[in-house]
């Protein structure tokens, strides 16, 4: 089998900010995030800020609920390469073989 030459690709990655202005602090973003893990709270400011931008899956529950429209959700494209490994190139007439 043979390989094609390295390949650039672009994925988009949806990355959330909360708005420590319009943050009422109702926690409601917190609580019905599915991951549990990108949202946190800040007691003495009484805010909900965004813990971990990275693990959000961008399923815009928390989007959705915030009474005041303090979380916000932005696309952005990520460049990457794939290795030639990682993308093989079959020839006309040629099958690609199962393990």
């Amino acid at each position: 089998m043979a390989y094609g030459p390295l390949r650039t690709h672009f994925t988009s990655r949806k990355r959330i900010t909360i708005d420590a202005g319009l943050c009422v602090g109702c926690k409601l973003c917190m609580r019905c995030c599915p991951l549990g893990k990108v949202i946190g709270y800040d007691a003495d400011a009484r805010r909900a800020y965004v813990d971990d931008a990275l693990v959000c899956g961008g399923c815009g529950a928390c989007l959705r609920i915030c009474p005041a429209n303090a979380v916000h959700m932005e696309e952005e494209l990520v460049r990457g390469a794939l290795s030639p490994r990682m993308v093989p190139v079959i020839a006309p007439g040629q099958h690609r073989a199962t393990p």
